[in-house]
């Protein structure tokens, strides 16, 4: 009863996916915010977050839900490779910090380091309120990723790495949100709001993440040995959906 009455809210989030953020990159962030924090409340247990993935994509697969869940499948896909992008990053800026100050290999891996930035923020969210058609846009995205790539606050890099991984814990995801803020503020306001547009599109929320990807296993584990394999079959769907 609970499904029909609300199945429809996931439909309709989901199929938000379609505006890109040349479109609307705010709309893709709140996107970003609501499949995270209220799809799936972060307070319920990691059993039920699992239960309810599993009821969120039975109800997504179903005759008419199509568009839905393709566009689901391709959030969470850019997220891995938004994941993976600054994971390149963060390796490639500690290989350019470990070579000699003013050697030709330090500024050729600087060189390498800031490229793969540019791919991270061709991943993440563009400056809200520039239009990709002025043509101050490409200018003012390359100083703040400047401002952002020579910072001196390590720590700003050591959050990052914490949630460039999948597998991260719930609580690195709030301490990436607590402390990036405060610790880039000092590179101004655009810089801060796209470093925390950054850490929303990285992170895993309460809708998908390590905890409840390991639940859904162990409960199809559970429901197969109690002979119920439809109901095994489901879990294992969020498996191979999330992970695929």
């Amino acid at each position: 009863e609970a499904e029909e009455k609300f199945g429809w809210i996931p439909q309709k989030v989901f199929e938000c996916v379609y505006f890109s953020d040349a479109t609307d990159p705010e709309l893709r962030n709140r996107i970003y915010q609501i499949v995270d924090d209220v799809l799936l409340d972060g307070g319920l247990t990691a059993t039920s977050r699992a239960v309810g993935l599993a009821i969120i994509l039975h109800g997504l697969k179903k005759k008419g839900k199509e568009n839905a869940f393709k566009w689901m499948c391709a959030l969470f896909s850019q997220r891995s490779q938004l994941q993976r992008a600054l994971g390149l990053y963060l390796d490639a800026r500690v290989k350019a910090k470990g070579c000699e100050a003013g050697s030709a290999e330090a500024f050729t891996a600087d060189a390498e380091a800031m490229e793969k930035l540019e791919v991270v923020a061709s991943l993440s969210s563009p400056l809200v309120g520039i239009s990709s058609s002025n043509s101050d846009s490409t200018a003012d995205m390359s100083s703040v990723l400047k401002r952002f790539h020579t910072a001196k606050d390590k720590h700003i890099f050591r959050i990052l790495s914490t949630i460039a991984s999948p597998t991260h814990s719930p609580s690195a995801r709030k301490r990436a949100f607590d402390e990036l803020p405060k610790r880039t503020k000092g590179m101004g306001a655009v810089s801060v709001a796209w470093t925390k547009a950054l850490a929303r599109r990285c992170s895993m929320g309460a809708f998908v993440n390590f905890e409840s990807i390991e639940h859904c296993i162990i409960l199809a584990q559970e429901s197969f040995e109690a002979n119920d394999c439809k109901v095994s079959s489901l879990f294992l769907t969020c498996v191979k959906t999330m992970i695929a």
